[in-house]
C-alpha cells in the first residue's frame, strides 16, 4: 500500500483494517462519553488526544468479531503499517501503545511525536498551538467563520472578532474523531461541535474542518 494511502485516519484505517480482514466495525458509537479523569490516555469513543506536551494520540474503540478473524493477525498488520510509515520517514515517530482486545471491542492507541507524524500517516489536515491568526492563514479561514462558545452555545462570534489581546490557541482538522485538549480550557468551538466535559470536544461528522479555540 502506497504511503499517501497508508492508514487514512486512525478511525477509518482500522475500519478499513477490518474490512480486508471481513469484520463488521462500529466507529463513532453515538453514545455520549464517559466522564474522564484529567490527562486521561483512553476514551469510549474515536478520540485524538493533544497532550500537554504538544503531542497526539489517536484512540479508538472498534466492535470485533473473533469467530471471523483472528485477533493476532489484525494486531500484526496494524504493527506492519506502523514499522512500514517509521522505516520511510526515518524516524520513529509513531509507536503503537496499546492494541488489546477485550469482551469484543477492540482497543488501539497510536501516539504520535508530532502533528506532521499525523497528518502524513493518516492523509488529514491537523494542526495545533498555532495562534488564530496563523491558523486561519494556514487553512485560509475566513475572518466571518462563526465560532460558538464552548460554555454558553447560544453566544456566537466570528473569527474575525477574537480578543487579539488573549493568549489563544488553535486547533484545526478535518479528521471527525473527537477531540480532547490536556490542560487547556476550550472557549470556542466550530458549528455542529459540542462541548461535553473539560478539554472533550464530540464532533459533528458533516463538518468539513473542525475548529477549536483553547
Amino acid at each position: 500500500m502506497e504511503m499517501k494511502n497508508g492508514i487514512y485516519a486512525l478511525r477509518k484505517s482500522v475500519i478499513w483494517l477490518f474490512a480486508v480482514l471481513m469484520l463488521t466495525g462500529c466507529a463513532k458509537s453515538g453514545q455520549e462519553p464517559q466522564p474522564e479523569k484529567e490527562d486521561s490516555f483512553t476514551a469510549a469513543e474515536d478520540t485524538i488526544i493533544v497532550t500537554r506536551e504538544n503531542n497526539l494520540i489517536g484512540y479508538i474503540c472498534e466492535a470485533f468479531d473473533e469467530s471471523r478473524y483472528s485477533f493476532t493477525d489484525f494486531e500484526e498488520m496494524l504493527n506492519s503499517e506502523v514499522e512500514d510509515y517509521n522505516s520511510q520517514m526515518g524516524t520513529g515517530g509513531i509507536e503503537v501503545k496499546e492494541c488489546t482486545l477485550a469482551d469484543g471491542i477492540a482497543q488501539i492507541s497510536l501516539s504520535y511525536a508530532d502533528t506532521a507524524d499525523y497528518e502524513k500517516f493518516n492523509g488529514v489536515q491537523f494542526s495545533c498551538g498555532q495562534t488564530p491568526e496563523e491558523g486561519a492563514r494556514q487553512f485560509a479561514l475566513p475572518a466571518n467563520l462563526t465560532l460558538v462558545d464552548a460554555h454558553d452555545p447560544a453566544r456566537k462570534i466570528t473569527l474575525g472578532e477574537l480578543d487579539d489581546g488573549q493568549d489563544y490557541r488553535m486547533l484545526v482538522t478535518d479528521d471527525d474523531s473527537n477531540i480532547r485538549i490536556h490542560g487547556s480550557d476550550i472557549y470556542y468551538i466550530g458549528e455542529g461541535d459540542t462541548l461535553v466535559g473539560d478539554g472533550d470536544v464530540k464532533t459533528a461528522d458533516d463538518a468539513a474542518l473542525h475548529v477549536i479555540i483553547y
